[in-house]
């Protein structure tokens, strides 16, 4: 590990200096570390866009470091020999690219003045408006098209600002799809991040229209909101993802959306990381779940067979039991019926049950396996069973 300071002052004439990228690659660390770090320390940072308006010879205003209460310097330890390594934002044959590469991408970002060949959701967009304005459509006939919340002083405006996105987002293998209302959404891999535009709203007080003001003079009922919701003339991103939390930029009297294109896409194909990373974490737990399941499954399924085979152990020996005692009394039977005084024939009868009562003993014992002419056999498939016997007798 090395220890490596961020003082305050230095990394505020380093940012404006050079990029950002740039300044990173001389800690070893990556842009997006470096603007946490000034972020941290409060250190202002060039807006996207800011160098390439510098490279047209335009003058850009650049903010002041204020006073801030926090400490002047910050200390990170931080691996040694840092490498720059591939990041996983992308699909496999965009491997190659590195995070330096896109957070440069991303910083050259800028919104053009005028829209030029517009992606195919703009285009249908824009259609689907001109259609609109001449006459009334269902939902259904949008199709791919968005429909933007603006005024007609911010539309072209708003459209200019999603178009850049899109394209953008594709050139890194983002797939672009309309969510059917006021936005798209940018699908990498199995993961879809949702940005939206619209105009922001300003709450003031209901002045009666004119309608309203004879209405009242003439004692009608009528009814009239007690607020309205102008549009304020500002814009705002929100940009959603499955895993991760809602996030916003808005116009503001210093900066507006335009500059902050290349911050919104480094935060959609973040945002696409992290839900990769908490659907494939949330995956494997559903999976542990469903094993988990299984097993419990097999756990009980093996518990109800060894408890029929507990039962069935219990009949079985049962039966060996009673087969035993009804031999027992055939004996006892047999020897009565030698000490009987009584004709030849009553003595045969007693011996005869006596063979009967032996015979049954011998269906119902599990050990000797007879079979009886009306009964069938009691015990053969059990004994089979155990001893693995499918086709032929066990005995055999």
């Amino acid at each position: 590990m090395r220890a490596i300071e961020f003082n305050r002052n230095t990394l505020y004439g380093e940012v404006w200096k050079d990029p950002v990228t740039t300044v990173a690659k001389r800690y070893g660390i990556s842009g997006h570390k470096l603007r946490k770090y000034c972020i941290q320390l409060q250190v202002p940072i060039p807006h996207s866009g800011y160098w390439m308006q510098i490279k047209y010879g335009k003058k850009v205003e650049r903010p002041a470091l204020l006073e801030y209460e926090g400490p002047d310097s910050i200390v990170m330890e931080l691996p040694n020999n840092p490498q720059e390594k591939n990041i996983s934002l992308f699909p496999e044959k965009l491997r190659n690219k590195t995070a330096m590469e896109f957070e440069v991408f991303c910083s050259e970002l800028v919104v053009p003045e005028k829209l030029q060949k517009a992606h195919s959701v703009i285009a249908d967009t824009l259609t689907y408006k001109k259609k609109r304005d001449k006459e009334a459509l269902s939902e259904s006939a949008r199709k791919n098209a968005m429909f933007l919340k603006t005024s007609k002083e911010q539309y072209l405006r708003a459209i200019i600002i999603m178009d850049t996105l899109m394209k953008a987002s594709e050139q890194w293998n983002g797939v672009i799809k309309s969510n059917g209302s006021d936005g798209f959404r940018v699908c990498i891999g199995k993961d879809e991040v949702s940005v939206t535009i619209k105009q922001r709203t300003r709450r003031i007080e209901h002045v009666k229209t004119e309608q309203e003001l004879k209405a009242e003079s003439k004692g009608k009922y009528y009814w009239a909101p007690t607020y309205d919701y102008p549009y304020s003339g500002e814009l705002r991103i929100t940009m959603k993802s499955t895993f991760s939390s809602e996030k916003m930029w808005s116009d503001t009297p210093k900066r507006k959306i335009e500059s902050k294109v290349g911050e919104i896409l480094l935060s959609i194909f973040v945002a696409a990381e992290n839900s990769r990373i908490k659907r494939e974490e949330r995956e494997v737990e559903l999976e542990k779940r469903r094993l988990t399941e299984i097993e419990s499954m097999n756990f009980e399924s093996l518990k109800r067979a060894e408890t029929e085979k507990l039962e069935q152990l219990y009949e079985k020996a049962n039966d060996h039991f009673k087969a035993k005692r009804i031999i027992e009394f055939a004996q006892d039977l047999i020897s009565f019926s030698e000490h009987l005084t009584n004709t030849p024939e009553d003595k045969e009868k007693l011996i005869s049950y006596a063979k009967w009562a032996l015979e049954k003993a011998n269906w119902l014992d599990p050990l000797t396996i007879d079979d009886d002419p009306f009964l069938g056999d009691k015990h053969r498939r059990w004994l089979n069973d155990i001893l693995g016997i499918r086709n032929k007798e066990w005995w055999q």
